[in-house]
């Protein structure tokens, strides 16, 4: 009598039917014996292996369900003794050594149902789903693509294919992706809040308004979708909108600190200014510390709320002037250290406080700030822009009228802020260059360990155009793409942030930038040093630093730049003299010793005139000052 007496007849029943009087049976056996009548059955099995592997795969199912995963593996498995083709068993099997993290095991069992179904795209979808699990983008990429490509209605493996160029931060071919997953699936929100992330990086505004509106309509409930259409808002200066938005935020997850961090700047720019406040205290509350510059907001709004606005018909600036900074200016004419400028300054009855109320004057190198003043001074004070930076402020006149309000300018671009080439070097941590004059290049001298000759020390950005009079003076694009090129060509060894993995050899931004800048140049022949901008003597450090380091600048400062006034010709390598940057590779490979030598010495040379009129000028610090204070003066004549 055998062991298991249960009557399965394989020749009369269906494959539902047998189960359904397996599943009961097999119940009332322990785990032991279940698996002997497993083994049991799979030998009478071998009569109709094609019924007994369909039997197996529903048992399967059945037991997964149950949570009874190890024996639904070995059920899988008998299936696929008796169905080596099975292809429904390999993929049921494959879906549980994915749950299982068993990753190996997944793909294997994956790619045997591909050898019977070459073009399934599902299975290309799961075994990609496999690597993205374990973050090996590229071959994740690979499967997904190959999914749509078989299956072009997948619109879930689109969607991961977005996660990943959003991951690789490739903008464009995420954003088609998304596309493409909306087309074929239009109601899932996260494609349209990823979209929404993406047209914000490329600063669509209006697109990314759009995108995050439809994602809300889907998933009306979820506080992050409110939090991030207020953003945009605020990038679009909607700032009523950007009030509702965070509200709404605010009231779906009242924890949300970053919630009333931004309504509390919505508010400052609508001048709603308790409002502001309160929400700035709302974010310390949530013990969450602020940004630098939030904290300074506060504390500004904390000061003017404690300090009743009285306004006065006229500016008393006959005994001083006296002058307001609400945030420090990046200069060396506004440092507290400065005590040659601070004394003429008071020579001209010209002050700081630190009360905006006692102020005549409000500089800031930032016209947001100086707008947030204006609505509550308006005319009863002045201001004043005042930058260095190229990015800080990009208006090309001496004085624009804000709201009604005149802000007078100094940049770059109004030409009245550096007076030569050597205004805007950073000489921190250089004097003892400037101190001591540099020594010729001889023969004897050089031996530099890099067999790549070029470096350059960039960051990379979004290439971000500036126009001025219809002509482009931004070169962050440019110097990448000839640093890019370079790299390609195996001739360009690039530091510095934002590059593709494997692109930067180090981010070397960490420490002390300055040495750790000497100590890379001083390995290479040439170092590819273009300004950011191009502006009339806006010649920063970049030039100089490597003649200090002894290596030869690639330089770029526009067609017009003012940098032959101390440099002469065929010095510096010049980009303007070539029409690619494979021409400038040739033209360096090709370069003799000599040549080498003789430029290098020209570039030395021109550094130790350069020292010399710095020391003999007060590193022109006087003659900046006489024009800040010439400014100043003027705006009360």
């Amino acid at each position: 009598m055998s062991e298991f007496p249960i009557s399965v007849d394989l020749y009369v029943a269906s494959s539902e039917e047998i189960v359904e009087n397996l599943i009961p049976f097999f119940a009332r056996l322990d785990d032991d014996r279940v698996q002997k009548a497993i083994a049991h059955f799979f030998v009478k099995f071998q009569q109709k292996p094609g019924l007994g592997a369909v039997i197996y795969q529903k048992l399967a199912t059945y037991y997964y369900q149950q949570n009874q995963v190890n024996l639904a593996i070995n059920l899988y498995q008998y299936s696929i003794q008796l169905n080596p083709k099975f292809e429904l068993a390999y993929y049921e099997l494959g879906n549980i050594f994915t749950q299982l993290q068993q990753w190996e095991k997944a793909i294997t069992t994956y790619n045997k149902t591909l050898e019977f179904q070459p073009n399934a795209g599902h299975i290309d979808e799961r075994i990609a789903e496999v690597y993205y699990q374990q973050e090996i983008w590229e071959q994740a990429r690979f499967y997904y693509q190959k999914a749509v490509k078989s299956q072009p209605n997948l619109w879930l493996s689109f969607y991961k294919l977005g996660e990943i160029y959003f991951r690789q931060q490739d903008w464009l071919e995420a954003i088609a992706t998304y596309q493409v997953s909306i087309y074929h699936k239009s109601d899932f929100p996260w494609s349209y809040f990823r979209l929404g992330e993406c047209f914000a990086v490329v600063e669509n505004w209006q697109a990314s308004a759009q995108t995050y509106e439809k994602a809300i309509e889907l998933l009306p409930d979820f506080y992050w979708g409110y939090q991030a259409l207020g953003q945009i808002y605020l990038k679009l200066e909607a700032w009523e909108k950007a009030v509702n938005l965070y509200q709404r935020a605010s009231q779906l997850k009242s924890d949300y600190y970053c919630c009333y961090k931004d309504l509390a700047y919505a508010y400052l720019r609508l001048g709603e200014w308790e409002e502001a406040l309160k929400n700035y205290q709302k974010a310390v509350e949530l013990k969450i510390e602020l940004s630098p510059q939030d904290q300074h907001w506060k504390n500004l709004l904390n000061q003017l709320k404690d300090q009743p606005i009285e306004f006065s018909n006229t500016i008393d600036h006959l005994n001083s002037i006296k002058i307001f900074l609400p945030f420090p200016i990046s200069s060396p004419l506004f440092s507290p250290d400065s005590y040659f400028v601070i004394e003429q300054l008071k020579k001209h009855h010209i002050e700081f406080t630190s009360n905006p109320e006692q102020a005549d004057l409000i500089i800031a190198e930032n016209l947001k700030i100086l707008e947030l003043f204006s609505y509550k001074y308006q005319d009863y004070k002045r201001y004043f822009l005042y930058t260095e930076e190229p990015r800080f402020d990009i208006n090309f006149s001496q004085q624009i009228s804000l709201n009604n309000i005149n802000i007078q300018i100094m940049n770059i671009y109004t030409e009245d802020v550096f007076i030569n080439n050597y205004t805007c070097c950073i000489w921190h941590k250089r004097v003892d260059a400037v101190n001591q004059c540099l020594s010729l290049l001889k023969d004897s001298d050089f031996n530099r360990k890099k067999q790549k000759k070029v470096v350059t020390l960039t960051t990379k950005k979004q290439n971000s155009s500036l126009l001025r009079e219809g002509r482009n003076i931004d070169l962050n694009g440019l110097r990448c793409e000839i640093a890019l090129t370079g790299y390609y060509l195996g001739k360009v060894d690039i530091y510095g942030q934002g590059w593709e993995e494997g692109v930067s050899l180090e981010d070397s931004r960490e420490g002390d930038w300055t040495i750790r800048k000497f100590e890379i140049l001083q390995d290479y022949h040439f170092n590819l040093c273009f300004e950011n901008t191009i502006a009339p003597y806006y010649c920063t450090e970049k030039i100089w630093d490597g003649i200090i380091a002894g290596c030869l600048p690639i330089y770029y400062g526009g067609e017009d730049s003012t940098i032959y006034e101390d440099f002469p010709p065929n010095s510096f390598i010049d980009y303007c003299q070539f029409n690619s940057s494979i021409e400038l590779f040739n033209y360096i490979d090709q370069m003799e010793w000599s040549e080498y030598q003789h430029r290098m010495n020209l570039c030395i040379d021109t550094f130790n005139k350069m020292a010399k009129i710095m020391k003999d000028n007060q590193y022109f610090i006087p003659n900046r000052t006489k024009r800040l204070i010439e400014k100043i003066i003027t705006m009360f004549a």
